[in-house]
């Protein structure tokens, strides 16, 4: 009997386990249907996902569910941007929720790989802020009338997050927040008084910029969290949590309490250990592969806190020290060190508003050989208006400045710089241009300066440059050096040198530039060839990567400069006493009024040289010739003779204009295809020599050679586009008496179509021709010309020429 009720009751539970297998088969569309019209219908975007998983085995009794490829778009004020791409989220419910269908309580969460992409814009709206109910971590906090609850609550006592990445960009700040490789577990243990709260984060990559200044740049992190949760008191308690950036170990404890208005807060942190070389970690030129072969000495010590009430009325009180005491540094590649470093530095607020704070740098000194460099900063009212006064004093070796600060693909830096500058001033004084009111002064001195971004980029020398500082600008007073053969002497004026320098402004550099010779191809190939180089090594970018805009240094500059260049050279092109205006900025080059001297006449040019997003440089230009060498300009100018070959067989000058557009490929060629042209010339006089298509026409025509002819004042308009040129009707009366109208079309595969009219006298078709003229005269009036109209195709120097009719001329 009792072996039968066993059995009997092993079937049941049997069966009820494979109900409960298959129950979630049999209603998956309906449940999947009924949870994402459910989540659609609390937000203001969408979710979507590519498959629906329910399970009763995963936390039993309690239910799992699996979403896979979840995608979660923003509402309308973000134009439904993607929010997040989950590939896997898991979660299990209350099963007692479930069964009520009321306050689904969600207890454990799991997410693969998910990008996240949060965002505030200028509005100071979130994409995020999706919500049209009230969601609430604790359902024990009264919710006002005005407000409607959400049906689910979150008291998760697991949860896991698995390779994540997260980027978080405030307009309204100017922040930038990316968390690359984030992963993350948290369990939540329930006592007597409320819960223990234990997590551990790790992040491979956090970068943190601000304003444009880069805080944090791919900076591991690691944490270890750990607090209690008083549910009578409402006092989170936090014990023994250790936070590191690199290899600088903060730790933290304190508490924090939920009051009527807010939060109160006591908090207090300070470094673990305090080896000088541990902070060197956070800069970003340091920390990599050769960080273990550092040479260091010297303390630091972090120490902080934060006490008072939060509110949305005020912050808390702030008291955060950084010192540095007898600190030292040396790359094994360098072969001084920087020593006698220290630095005082404080943030100090009373409770309060933000703008109460006040940060100083009472005393930053450092040394490397000889040169010694001083500092001090002070702020204040930093959310309003900062106040800034800073001094800075020393002479300095550049060899050390990559030491501490990255330069992307530098190869050499090398150089002193001597100076002094005295800074006084508010941040909305300078947004403003009110430059009266910021007090600026100083000098600086460059010597001996040698630059070389990239292996295959050329070194740029700067024998002495001397610079002026004045409120609102600078003066460089004056400039020497060279890049390879091309030497320079340059004085100016640099304007928004402040705002450049804090990443908020483009700086405007006004040069006067004076050189005797300048190459080129030194200066262009070089760089072709460091790019070339670049782009076989460069890594791919993973897909969850994000990419800033913010513009590089040099990209960041206007550059106006006016030129006088005794001989400027360009693969056959040279230029002989250029003169003009260059303006250069970060996505356009223009030229205007340059002229100079080239190919035995001189030339002016108006042009504009531009690049949009990235893709190719397009050209517009104005171009105005006079007393231009023909045989010059064809041999010194590849599109020239491939476009006309027929000017081979011409000599003289001509005058004219040129307007066209076009695109500038990557090697800084012209694009065949896309280049258009539109032109006129007038050329005084003009000899033609042994031109094929006339020898030919002289054969078939029976008359005198047309080996060498010479004509006076020939006007021509011609047109240049998708590889082909075109010739107007042309008229050329030669001093022979010969006349020819001439038009037709040369193609890029060097063939033509035209059509020749040639006019001959009738006497230069000789004694024959004389004799008729002298028969006839008497009967019938004898025509002075007679015409020959040709078809000409076939190519330049071997064309195919053939007569279509002869007549008389009129």
């Amino acid at each position: 009997m009792i072996k039968k009720a066993v059995i009997t009751l092993g079937l049941v539970l049997l069966v009820l386990l494979a109900l409960l297998g298959l129950l979630p088969v049999i209603f998956k569309n309906k449940i999947s249907e009924k949870v994402k019209a459910e989540i659609n219908s609390q937000i203001y975007g969408k979710v979507d996902y590519a498959d629906f998983r329910f399970s009763v085995f995963g936390d039993f009794p309690n239910p799992t569910v699996s979403l896979v490829n979840v995608l979660v778009t923003s509402g309308e004020d973000f134009n439904h941007d993607t929010l997040a791409i989950i590939p896997n989220l898991s979660f299990s419910v209350h099963l007692a929720s479930v069964l009520h269908a009321n306050n689904y309580r969600i207890l454990s969460l799991k997410a693969i790989q998910p990008v996240i992409r949060l965002k505030v814009n200028c509005k100071g709206q979130a994409n995020w802020d999706m919500m049209k109910t009230v969601f609430r971590l604790n359902n024990n906090i009264p919710v006002r009338p005005s407000e409607k609850q959400a049906s689910f609550s979150l008291q998760i006592k697991n949860w896991e997050i698995v390779k994540a990445f997260i980027s978080t960009t405030n307009d309204t700040a100017h922040t930038l927040l990316n968390l690359d490789d984030l992963t993350a577990l948290g369990t939540q243990t329930e006592n007597k008084a409320g819960y223990v709260f234990h997590s551990s984060v790790a992040i491979s990559e956090l970068t943190y910029v601000v304003q444009g200044i880069t805080y944090l740049s791919k900076t591991n992190f690691k944490a270890s969290i750990q607090y209690t949760f008083d549910e009578s008191s409402g006092v989170y308690t936090f014990t023994d949590n250790i936070f590191s950036l690199n290899a600088v170990q903060l730790q933290m404890d304190g508490m924090v309490k939920n009051t009527s208005e807010g939060q109160s807060v006591k908090l207090n942190i300070h470094s673990k250990d305090s080896i000088f070389k541990n902070l060197l970690s956070l800069v970003p030129a340091m920390y990599d592969s050769n960080f273990v072969k550092l040479r260091s000495g010297g303390w630091f010590s972090i120490s902080g806190s934060i006490s008072g009430n939060y509110s949305q009325r005020e912050i808390p009180a702030i008291d955060f020290r950084l010192s540095i005491k007898n600190g030292s540094f040396q790359r094994v590649e360098f072969p001084m060190p920087l020593k006698n470093i220290f630095l005082q530095a404080m943030l100090s607020k009373p409770q309060g508003s933000l703008d109460s704070a006040v940060i100083t740098i009472s005393k930053l000194h450092l040394e490397t050989g000889d040169d010694s460099a001083n500092a001090s900063v002070l702020i204040t009212t930093p959310a309003s208006n900062a106040g800034i006064e800073a001094y800075v004093n020393g002479n300095f070796n550049l060899e050390g400045l990559s030491q501490f600060y990255s330069i992307k693909d530098l190869w050499q830096l090398t150089g002193k710089v001597h100076g002094n500058l005295k800074f006084k001033g508010r941040i909305n004084d300078l947004e403003r241009k009110n430059y009266r009111f910021i007090e600026t002064s100083g000098k600086a001195n460059l010597t001996n300066v040698v630059y070389q971004r990239g292996e295959y980029d050329l070194p740029v020398n700067i024998g002495q440059a001397s610079f002026t500082f004045w409120p609102g600008w600078v003066t460089m007073d004056r400039l020497v050096g060279n890049a390879g053969a091309n030497q320079f002497v340059a004085n100016g004026k640099l304007e928004q040198v402040i705002p450049y320098l804090t990443q908020h402004g483009q700086l405007i550099a006004t040069l006067n530039l004076q050189s005797d010779k300048i190459f080129l191809p030194d200066l262009i190939n070089k760089q072709q060839i460091r790019l070339s180089a670049h782009s076989k090594n460069t890594p791919t970018v993973p897909s969850s990567s994000i990419q800033t805009s913010n513009q590089t240094p040099v990209s960041a500059i206007r550059f106006v400069i006016h030129t006088s260049i005794q001989q400027l050279e360009y693969d056959k092109l040279k230029l002989v006493d250029v003169k003009g205006v260059l303006e250069i900025n970060s996505d356009s080059v223009i030229a205007r009024n340059l002229t100079a001297r080239l190919f035995g006449g001189g030339i002016t040019l108006n042009s504009l040289f531009t690049r949009l997003n990235k893709g190719p440089v397009l050209m517009n230009y104005d171009l105005t010739l006079a007393g231009m060498d023909i045989q010059l300009v064809y041999r010194g100018i590849d599109v020239v003779s491939k476009a006309a070959p027929s000017l081979q067989y011409m000599t003289g000058s001509f005058s004219g204009e040129l307007h066209g557009k076009g695109n500038l490929k990557s090697d800084k060629t012209i694009e065949d295809k896309a280049f258009q042209a539109d032109g006129k010339l007038i050329i005084p006089d003009l000899k033609i020599d042994d031109q094929p298509v006339l020898i030919d026409i002289a054969k078939m025509a029976k008359v005198k050679s047309l080996e060498h002819l010479e004509a006076k004042n020939v006007q021509s308009t011609f047109h240049f586009k998708n590889g082909e040129t075109t010739l107007d009707p042309t008229d050329v009366k030669f001093v022979s008496g010969y006349k020819i109208n001439f038009k037709g079309v040369h193609r890029p595969d060097q063939t033509m179509d035209a059509d020749m009219v040639l006019d001959v006298p009738v006497k230069e078709f000789g004694s024959v021709a004389n004799l008729a003229q002298n028969l006839l005269s008497g009967f019938m009036k004898v025509p002075e010309n007679m015409q020959f109209r040709f078809k000409i195709t076939g190519n330049s120097t071997n064309p195919d020429v053939k007569l279509s009719s002869v007549s008389t001329a009129e």
